[in-house]
C-alpha cells in the first residue's frame, strides 16, 4: 500500500470535512462531499497504481464543488439584478412613460450633461435615473471591490451614510456586490437634496433593499445618529461633479464627519466615485478633513466599466440593455479616518 496515496486520500477526506464543517445535520450537499471523500480512501487503499486515480477523482471533485461555488455566487448577483430590473421598469420607466413630451425633451438635453439641482423639474430625475443609475451603480460595484473595504461580518453591523444617493445608487451596488447574510448585517442611509430623488429611492429601496437590516432616506444630516454603530462607511457616488453643491453643502458634510469620528469607536471610512478628481469639492473636503487631522489613509482606486443604457421608446414596459464601445472611466479614493 503506498503511504503517499493513502495520506492523499485520507487528507482529502480531512479538508473536505473541514470545508463543511462538522453539523449534527448535513445537508444533501455535506452528505455528497463526504461520501466522496470515502471514495477517495477506499481507492488510495488498493495500492500505488490508484495514484492517478485519487488525484484525478479529487481534481473532479473540486472542479464540481468550485464551479457549484461560482453558479451560486452568480445565481445570487442575477436575482438582485432582476430586481432592479424590475424595479426600475415599474418605479422609474412607468413614471418615464407617462412624462409629456416637451418635458421628456428638456430632460435629454446635452446641455444638462447630469446636472441635477434641487429644485429641477421630477421630469430630470426620472430621466437621469433611467439613464445614468445602472452606470454609476456597476462603476461603485467595481470601486467597492478592488479598495480595502470588507463586508460586515459575524456579530457586527455596517451602517453606510450614502451623500448624494440619487435614488439609492450605492444601495443597488451594495446589494449586488454582498452575499445575503452581509446585506442582512448592512443599515443603507441614504440622503439626497432632490425631492424626486427622494421619493424614486424610496421605492427602489422596497425592491432592491429588502434584505438590508435597514433601509430608509435621511430627511436632514443634522438629525443622523451614530451611537451603538459597530463600524460606518461614508459613500458619495458622482457628486464631485454636481454644480449645484455649494460651500455650504461641503462644510455640512465636514462637520458631519468630524462628528461621526468623535463619536465612532472604530476607524470610519469614505469611499467616493468622480470622473474628475483634479478639482472641486471633494479635494474641499478633503482639506477641511485633513484640517482637523483626521485623515490617516487615503488610497486611489481607478477603474473602466462597459457602459450600458436602457432602450427608451413610448410603449416599453420592459427594460432591455444596450451595450456600447465605451467606457466609464473613473478614478476613486478611499480613506479611512481616525481621531
Amino acid at each position: 500500500m503506498n503511504a503517499r496515496v493513502l495520506a492523499s486520500g485520507a487528507g482529502f477526506s480531512l479538508a473536505l470535512q473541514n470545508r463543511h464543517g462538522n453539523h449534527r445535520r448535513s445537508s444533501p450537499s455535506q452528505e455528497k462531499w463526504t461520501r466522496c471523500a470515502g471514495d477517495l480512501v477506499a481507492l488510495a487503499k488498493r495500492g500505488p497504481a490508484a495514484g492517478a486515480g485519487v488525484v484525478d477523482m479529487a481534481t473532479t471533485v473540486f472542479s464540481q464543488e468550485t464551479n457549484c461555488s461560482k453558479r451560486s455566487s452568480e445565481s445570487r448577483a442575477n436575482s438582485v439584478t432582476a430586481n432592479y430590473d424590475e424595479a426600475l421598469a415599474r418605479v422609474i420607466l412607468s413614471r418615464w412613460n407617462k412624462t409629456s413630451q416637451a418635458d421628456k425633451d428638456a430632460a435629454v438635453s446635452r446641455k444638462r450633461r447630469g446636472q441635477l439641482d434641487p429644485d429641477d423639474p421630477r421630469s430630470f430625475a426620472i430621466y437621469d435615473c433611467l439613464n445614468y443609475q445602472r452606470g454609476h451603480a456597476d462603476v461603485f460595484r467595481e470601486v467597492y471591490q478592488k479598495t480595502s473595504h470588507f463586508p460586515p461580518r459575524k456579530g457586527e453591523r455596517l451602517l453606510v451614510v450614502d451623500i448624494g444617493a440619487g435614488a439609492a445608487t450605492v444601495g443597488i451596488a451594495l446589494a449586488e456586490a454582498f452575499k445575503r447574510k452581509q446585506r442582512q448585517r448592512l443599515d443603507y442611509l441614504a440622503f439626497d437634496p432632490h425631492p424626486m430623488m427622494h421619493k424614486l429611492g424610496k421605492r427602489i429601496l422596497k425592491h432592491c433593499g429588502s434584505g438590508f437590516h435597514s433601509a430608509k432616506y435621511a430627511t436632514t444630516l443634522e438629525d443622523i445618529n451614530f451611537a451603538g454603530t459597530d463600524r460606518l462607511l461614508f459613500t458619495f457616488s458622482y457628486v464631485a461633479h454636481q454644480q449645484a453643491v455649494a460651500d455650504a453643502d461641503t462644510e455640512e458634510w465636514a462637520s458631519l464627519i468630524r462628528r461621526s469620528v468623535s463619536e465612532v469607536n472604530q476607524d470610519v471610512e469614505l469611499i467616493f466615485t468622480t470622473a474628475d478628481l483634479s478639482d472641486g469639492v471633494l479635494v474641499d473636503l478633503r482639506t477641511k478633513l485633513e484640517e482637523a487631522k483626521i485623515v490617516r489613509k487615503r488610497a486611489c482606486v481607478s477603474v473602466q466599466v462597459r457602459k450600458r443604457f436602457p432602450k427608451l421608446n413610448d410603449c416599453a414596459r420592459q427594460v432591455h440593455w444596450r451595450e456600447t464601445d465605451d467606457y466609464w472611466r473613473v478614478r476613486a479614493e478611499h480613506w479611512i479616518l481616525s481621531a
